[in-house]
């Protein structure tokens, strides 16, 4: 039963994969939800769909209203999982994606009873992804990217001690400087087309509007994390067939999930 289960994700995801490559992927979005003066807060995400799989950040107020971030996140296929959903097929997906973030920003609670809090915080990232897809033992594309990005994010929440919410909006300006490698193009014909070679730079701009929702004691909270995101993103550089275009793919990259827990020091 178990493995018919595990046979069936991998079919899923080898569905979507082979659909088209990644030349960035995100960071999942930190709301770190400060409040007081040397407040630490660290939390670590599964990212479910449109981040890597594995996020960690962390934040410090560096006194009642200025605090710093950092995010980062990791997916490695070599040492998580290899996608060969039957056995001597030659269907292997292969990944590797890494992205940082830096921030500073600023938090202001408010209301009444002091539970309303806005934030708002920006800084740069970096980044890089490896994505190579083999299907029947030819290989589709074998293609790694680096980028850089600057972000912009603001965020309404209402905090407690046993939940939390909040709404933020992230604003990237993404630009991918390194696009290299090699894909098997789309060919609508008798002969099987030559691999085109890829030495290409875009620039990127996305949107991401995310609800966070909090639970658990005063420090330790579980979380779960829904959104968009929004904007430019896919490009294939005519590797797909327009008629055989998978909407999966899409969706798996527009729609941003995660699930973690959150640790909050104070003194």
């Amino acid at each position: 039963m178990i493995n018919t289960i595990k046979t069936g994700l991998l079919l899923i995801s080898l569905y979507i994969l082979c659909s088209g490559f990644i030349i960035y992927t995100p960071t999942a979005l930190y709301t770190p939800l400060l409040k007081i003066n040397k407040e630490l807060n660290m939390t670590a995400k599964l990212g479910l769909s449109a981040s890597g799989l594995w996020n960690f950040n962390a934040a410090y107020a560096l006194n009642d209203n200025l605090g710093i971030t950092f995010s980062g996140m990791t997916s490695n296929s070599n040492s998580f999982i290899t996608l060969e959903t039957i056995p001597n097929s030659g269907n292997i997906a292969e990944f590797k994606k890494n992205a940082f973030e830096f921030g500073g920003g600023c938090f202001m609670p408010y209301g009444q009873k002091g539970n309303r809090l806005f934030q708002i915080y920006s800084g740069f990232g970096f980044g890089s992804v490896y994505d190579k897809f083999t299907e029947r033992n030819t290989l589709k594309y074998d293609v790694e990217s680096q980028f850089v990005n600057l972000f912009l994010q603001v965020g309404l929440a209402k905090t407690g001690d046993f939940f939390e919410s909040s709404f933020d909006i992230k604003t990237k300006h993404i630009f991918v400087y390194k696009i290299q490698g090699e894909i098997l193009p789309y060919y609508d014909g008798p002969f099987s087309p030559d691999y085109v070679k890829l030495n290409e730079k875009i620039r990127l701009l996305q949107v991401e509007p995310v609800y966070t929702f909090k639970a658990g004691n005063e420090n330790l909270k579980g979380i779960f994390q829904f959104g968009l995101i929004l904007g430019s993103g896919y490009t294939d550089f005519g590797y797909e067939s327009p008629s055989t275009y998978n909407p999966l793919f899409v969706i798996a990259n527009l729609f941003r999930a995660s699930i973690g827990v959150s640790y909050t020091f104070r003194q």
